[in-house]
């Protein structure tokens, strides 16, 4: 009897123990069921933009300075006293005004020489008129007339100096009872600029040259003036590229009615060259693998990051065109890509 109930509490422990592992076993594959699957805590948050289709202007911005449109240096005989000068600094002038008058002792010597030359000539003339002499000598008295002439009005191109254009007198150099001798820190005796219009030169990337043509309108901004903006147009566009730099030169031309812009100004010039269409993305999606240079993106499968290799094409702004890799309306992860990596558990959030 003893030996029977001791098998009998065997065999009931035996059955207890049995029991006891089996649910220790059954909860155990839960805790490792639960532990394989991420909770929403565990999954890395992102934020997603999409591929759009669209027709964006491509553009590039340039760095330059405003310039003078022309500038003219205005210079007498070397050695000659400066006698009078009717401008200071600042003034505008029109094209032909008088800026300054030389000494004239020079020009008094021409007119001597030109009034005898021409008394010549009209003696001659009678002479021949009766045959009292050649031809000849008329001929040459009015040749030595002519190079009076020319020698009179050259000096006094250089007696009574004038502005060759319109604009402003920017530099003096010389006062009146001065002789003229220039060099050193004193090139000419004045400087005179145009300043309407106004001009920015910039150099360009040979492969632009296709893109760019005289007359093509361009926006100028100005340090000088935030927010405002001044309407230009290419005037002129170099046809020679540089084979050092390979780029080539191109001026702006900018109206300045108003006097606003000057000299020296600080100033980006924003070139619309053409319209492009295609699949576009925000720059920031848009990542670099490092010592490649490939580019790539992550998409989102479900709750899945999805690593793809794109090519782009070039910069709009803030956006990159995409040429390969992607379809429109794909969803692409642009802010929380720094911890992801092909098939990581993701959770998207607006």
């Amino acid at each position: 009897m003893i030996t029977k109930k001791i098998i009998g509490v065997v065999i009931i422990i035996a059955v207890v123990l049995g029991a006891l592992y089996l649910v220790l076993e059954s909860r155990g594959a839960e805790e490792i069921s639960i532990a394989e699957t991420p909770s929403e805590e565990q999954l890395i948050p992102v934020r997603t933009t999409s591929v759009t289709q669209e027709r964006l202007m491509y553009s590039r911005e340039f760095a330059g300075s405003i310039e003078e449109w022309a500038m003219a240096y205005i210079s007498g005989v070397a050695g000659a006293r400066l006698k009078r000068l009717y401008v200071r600094e600042g003034d505008y002038v029109d094209e032909g005004d008088t800026l300054a008058v030389m000494e004239q002792a020079n020009l008094d010597q021409a007119t001597v020489r030109l009034n005898t030359a021409r008394r010549e000539v009209e003696r001659l003339r009678n002479l021949v008129e009766v045959g009292a002499v050649s031809g000849q000598q008329l001929e040459r008295a009015e040749s030595e007339f002519e190079n009076a002439r020319s020698s009179y009005n050259q000096i006094r191109e250089n007696t009574f100096l004038t502005a060759p254009i319109s604009g402003v007198v920017t530099d003096k150099y010389f006062v009146e009872g001065e002789v003229y001798a220039p060099g050193g820190t004193r090139p000419a005796m004045m400087t005179l600029m145009t300043m309407d219009p106004a001009k920015v030169t910039i150099y360009l990337s040979e492969r632009l040259f296709p893109m760019v043509r005289q007359g093509m309108l361009v926006e100028v901004q100005l340090d000088t003036y935030p927010g405002q903006t001044f309407e230009g147009e290419l005037s002129h566009v170099s046809r020679r590229v540089n084979p050092v730099t390979r780029t080539f030169k191109t001026e702006i031309r900018i109206d300045n009615e108003h006097g606003l812009l000057n000299p020296g100004m600080f100033a980006r010039v924003r070139l619309n060259l053409e319209e492009r269409e295609g699949l576009f993305l925000p720059a920031v999606a848009v990542q670099r693998e490092p010592g490649t240079g490939h580019r790539f993106v992550y998409t989102v499968d479900e709750d899945t990051a999805r690593r793809i290799e794109v090519s782009i094409g070039p910069r709009h702004e803030e956006k990159l065109q995409i040429i390969e890799g992607l379809q429109v309306n794909t969803p692409v992860i642009m802010e929380g890509t720094e911890r992801l990596l092909d098939g990581t558990k993701v959770r998207v959030i607006e």
